[in-house]
């Protein structure tokens, strides 16, 4: 009786070392590429975010103007003509006399936060002239994300909210960690014709990967009673 045997060739070490080094690189660029990817989309999705923050900043700014605007009506109600674009009047007689008015410059947005403060309406909006508005200014240029205690000091109803930079310690805000000085804001007059109407541009500004960026959103503010 003959026994056959199935002539099996031996494998070549260096074939199987071959084969064992491609398959880890195609593994690894895989890998990479799909790292990679998603990289990009959680990067995409960050800058999206901050964007469309800085969006609401600009239109937030729009509306806390045009409030202004609507508080001088009501304030200064004796003579809405002459006063619907004071800045800070205290009565009628300093519109009438044209100081204390919005003029065609820059300004930067701030709010009363200190509940202490008995002279001025808490949270009221004001526009302070901004003489510089580059990046290395403070005054009120950058804007922090805090946390905004509206149960007065109960911690039941916490409230995020960007806020312009720096509130004292006497507030019921506290900074949310790592968002100090995240934005900086600024609003630009032109085209004021003090009988109708004038031109609002905000302009925001952020910074990625230390790249600034910037939007500008621009309204016309006009004298509409």
């Amino acid at each position: 009786m003959k026994f056959f045997t199935k002539f099996r060739p031996r494998a070549n070490p260096a074939e199987s070392l071959i084969e064992t080094v491609s398959a880890i690189t195609v593994i690894a660029i895989v890998t990479v590429s799909a790292m990679m990817m998603i990289r990009t989309s959680l990067l995409g999705n960050e800058v999206i975010g901050e964007k469309v923050i800085a969006i609401n900043l600009a239109a937030e700014a729009v509306e806390a103007v045009k409030n202004i605007r609507d508080t001088n009506y009501l304030r200064l109600a004796a003579d809405p003509d002459a006063c619907w674009y004071a800045l800070d009047a205290a009565d009628v007689s300093e519109c009438e006399a044209g100081a204390e008015m919005i003029s065609e410059t820059n300004y930067y947005l701030e709010r009363n936060t200190n509940p202490m403060d008995t002279d001025n309406v808490f949270f009221e909006w004001n526009m302070v002239e901004a003489l510089d508005v580059s990046r290395a200014a403070r005054a009120d240029a950058y804007l922090t994300l805090y946390e905004y205690d509206a149960s007065g000091g109960a911690g039941s109803n916490i409230v995020e909210i960007y806020m312009q930079s720096g509130i004292p310690a006497i507030s019921s805000f506290t900074e949310v960690e790592g968002t100090v000085d995240s934005f900086q804001r600024y609003l630009t007059v032109s085209n004021l014709d003090t009988s109708s109407s004038f031109d609002l541009t905000v302009t925001v500004n952020w910074m990625v990967d230390d790249v600034e960026k910037s939007l500008s959103l621009t309204r016309t503010i006009s004298h509409v009673y």
